[in-house]
């Protein structure tokens, strides 16, 4: 039997209507093991969003993760193990404390749905298309049963690696929005993980910086049950993707209007920037500033009709999300700097030599210019940078129904 290579797209009709070596029964197996899988990975980002609240409630305040166990914040009754679950708990006590009848925010079960939306966004996007949507085309086995009939690490550790960078942006997002700064611990974790992981899975960062330093030496460590080939050149690949994007986070702090929440904001976009950076490499963060600040002047502007502004962290973490999911594909239009360079710049002429590292360069002068004009923009009407409707309570318990410890 061959397997059914999926690029992105309807990967479940494709699966059950597809022609070649499956029968009907076969077709009908894939189509249950589609779904089965669909269902897991959401069920899985759904709880990971339940944890996603735990952190970015507690560490802003330098709590606990694990203790106090998850209660209401008024009375202090223990939630249930059934009142618990993501996103259904919430929904069964709707929306308020199984005891003393507390209204719980909604804002917890719409972050569960919202991470996993996410995993199962990118699972569909890169794990089961085995890398399509990552310059270069798929480097990995493809399709739903290659993955999981025949297990590749390689495509489970990329997935994972780009699904942490994914939870940790959205994490900042929440804790700007709340007016706190990232706190350290989580910048700190995350930027181990993006910096060690490519050392051992060189694929999981794809695009290298073209600079001499990304050529150095490979050891192979071979086992019985598994291979490992370690880069330690991606330490500085990760390095400079770091100090490119605290750069580029630096410029879109600009298009942060002042307001009760301006250095949570400022802070948090820095840090976003960073993270984007050592996980992708510099050039896509260059691509995602410079979105993010185009973005942003609409958001100034928006912010005249609507009296508030969305937080610029959000901004950028909504850019990196597409960056990713379609990575391949606007790495090729010439509006969008990709792995090679500003493609539009080529095209009006700009000199050859250095290319990629000068047209990206420029877009990068771009973003800082961008960014500018949406900070004076936004100047005009000092706006807190989030809705505190949406805020996150502060109770001096846990959260009320999200825990997941």
């Amino acid at each position: 039997m061959t397997f059914l290579p999926l690029a992105p797209g309807l990967w479940i009709p494709a699966m059950a209507w597809a022609g070649g070596d499956f029968d009907l029964g076969q077709r009908a197996t894939l189509v249950a093991l589609a779904a089965f899988s669909a269902v897991w990975v959401t069920a899985l980002g759904a709880a990971v969003g339940s944890f996603l609240n735990v952190v970015v409630y507690r560490l802003p305040q330098r709590m606990s993760l694990v203790r106090p166990k998850s209660h209401c914040p008024k009375c202090a009754t223990p939630i249930l193990a059934r009142d618990n679950l993501p996103v259904i708990g919430w929904l069964r006590l709707r929306g308020r404390c199984r005891a003393c009848g507390t209204p719980i925010s909604a804002r917890y079960p719409l972050v569960e749905a919202a991470t996993a939306f996410l995993f199962l966004g990118l699972a569909h996007f890169e794990l089961f298309s085995g890398g399509a949507n990552l310059p270069g085309g798929p480097a990995m086995p493809t399709g739903l049963a290659a993955v999981l009939w025949h297990l590749q690490p390689e495509a489970i550790g990329v997935y994972l690696y780009h699904i942490t960078l994914l939870a940790t942006l959205l994490c900042l997002t929440l804790i700007a929005w709340d007016g706190f700064r990232p706190p350290r611990v989580l910048i700190a974790v995350a930027s181990t993980v993006g910096l060690f992981v490519p050392v051992f899975l060189s694929v999981a960062r794809p695009v290298k910086s073209g600079l001499p330093m990304s050529i150095g030496p490979r050891w192979q460590l071979q086992s019985e049950l598994v291979s490992i080939t370690v880069v330690p050149a991606e330490l500085l690949e990760g390095g400079l993707g770091l100090a490119v994007g605290l750069a580029v986070g630096a410029l879109l702090a600009g298009a942060v209007p002042r307001g009760q929440y301006r250095i949570a904001d400022r802070s948090g976009v820095i840090a976003a920037g960073g993270l984007a950076g050592v996980f992708l490499g510099w050039q896509a963060v260059i691509a995602c500033g410079l979105a993010a600040a185009v973005l942003a002047i609409g958001n100034a502007i928006a912010s005249w009709a609507v009296r508030r502004t969305l937080p610029v962290t959000g901004i950028f973490a909504a850019t990196v999300l597409v960056h990713l999911l379609w990575w391949r594909s606007l790495s090729a239009w010439a509006l969008w700097p990709g792995a090679r360079g500003w493609n539009i710049v080529r095209r009006i002429g700009w000199p050859d030599v250095a290319f990629d590292v000068s047209s990206l360069a420029a877009a990068a002068a771009a973003t800082g210019l961008a960014a500018t004009l949406a900070g004076l923009i936004a100047a005009r009407r000092n706006t807190p940078t989030a809705a505190n409707a949406f805020a996150s309570p502060a109770p001096s318990g846990s959260n009320a129904a999200s825990d997941a410890n």
